[in-house]
């Protein structure tokens, strides 16, 4: 099973330069502490940008997405990346609102909530394309 990367500071960094500096194949996945980043592109974009799905995880393994953020190999060697990641995975998931309603996603879009159950067999089932940083 893939190792989940401490949420430090300098791990989130080495996590956002990687990801902006490397192509990542559909489905690919990185964990770091309570967020769970999964490649989302559906080709490999010859100008490098790829899109990235970004759930938010709480303490049983439930996730919620709550961006989609796409990665240009030419924007800033991550440097947004990271903090947009640092400041999200600093953030207690009771917390995030949704940008339009500013009602607590966790009350309000239960559709937008993925099962624990959901996010292992996903974990399993795409183990082979998680790497280490």
């Amino acid at each position: 099973m893939k190792k989940i990367l401490k949420p430090t500071e300098e791990n989130i960094k080495l996590l956002a330069k990687h990801i902006s500096n490397h192509s990542e194949i559909d489905g690919q996945y990185f964990e770091i502490g309570s967020l769970l980043l999964v490649n989302v592109s559906l080709h490999n974009d010859q100008d490098h940008f790829w899109e990235y799905e970004i759930y938010k995880l709480d303490e049983e393994g439930n996730g919620y997405k709550f961006e989609s953020y796409t990665v240009n190999m030419s924007d800033d060697d991550g440097e947004r990346l990271a903090a947009f990641l640092l400041e999200h995975e600093r953030t207690h998931y009771c917390y995030f609102c949704d940008p339009i309603t500013q009602k607590l996603v966790w009350e309000s879009y239960h559709d937008k909530l993925v099962p624990a159950h959901r996010i292992k067999e996903y974990k399993k089932a795409f183990d082979q394309y998680s790497k280490e940083v």
